[in-house]
């Protein structure tokens, strides 16, 4: 199939030269390639820091660990871009605003409010800010657990929030 595509290409002669007379060489510029773009990557993504990471470092498992402890629970991300909590914990949201989104509609806020007014998560996550300091009365949880994350070059500190009564 490649033979006959690169023939139909006008690149067979060149294919067998490769393949017929340097197979070595082929290999070895083909390695070369592949090591200088994953280089490439490593040097450009500026979210190589994570790799250092092990899974229990990271707040979003870390807080997994007691959502995990209560049956059928329920999440909200407040205040920030869903930042993997979700997925850690194997929780679905449960509102169609499970997170702040970086478009600003007051019905984001007075949704989530709302919610947590009412006590109608089983858990919320805040980012940089405890839940007090976003003016939200979130008499009805208890602070759990706090995690310090550096993230895209700030270091943030997680806030993890459980219902007082269940």
């Amino acid at each position: 199939g490649v033979v006959k595509l690169l023939e139909f290409l006008r690149l067979g002669e060149l294919y067998r030269k490769f393949t017929d007379g340097w197979p070595l060489v082929s290999w070895l510029l083909i390695g070369i390639l592949s090591v200088s773009l994953l280089l490439n990557v490593f040097r450009t993504s500026q979210n190589v820091y994570l790799m250092s990471y092990e899974k229990e470092d990271l707040p979003q498992y870390q807080f997994a660990e007691y959502i995990n402890e209560v049956e059928d629970a329920t999440l909200l991300n407040y205040g920030f871009l869903d930042g993997g909590f979700y997925y850690a914990a194997d929780v679905l949201p449960t509102c169609r605003f499970f997170c702040y989104l970086n478009i600003p509609l007051p019905e984001i806020w007075w949704e989530q409010n709302t919610l947590i007014q009412a006590g109608e998560v089983d858990f919320i996550v805040t980012r940089h800010y405890a839940l007090s300091q976003y003016g939200v009365d979130s008499s009805r949880y208890t602070l759990l657990a706090t995690a310090d994350m550096p993230f895209e070059g700030y270091d943030f500190t997680y806030y993890l929030y459980g219902k007082t009564e269940r």
